[in-house]
């Protein structure tokens, strides 16, 4: 699990019944390839970082999804 996965699982279970309190912002990268270069994202793969993030952090939505990486 890359660092910002296991933070956004804890952070998670620290906002327990209080995500109305907050402003939520979180990042996704590129995928990687096989041969462990990054490529650019693609509309399914942004998706499924955005449910995998709404599913770490025990939320319905995140207020701010930004892309962590230059996508030229």
């Amino acid at each position: 699990m890359r660092e910002w996965a296991a933070l956004e699982t804890v952070l998670g279970q620290v906002l327990d019944g209080r995500r109305k309190d907050i402003v939520l912002a979180t990042k996704y990268s590129k995928a990687m390839s096989n041969d462990g270069t990054k490529q650019a994202p693609s509309r399914r793969y942004i998706m499924s970082a955005v449910e995998a993030s709404l599913t770490r952090l025990k939320t319905d939505y995140i207020d701010f999804y930004q892309q962590h990486d230059y996508d030229p």
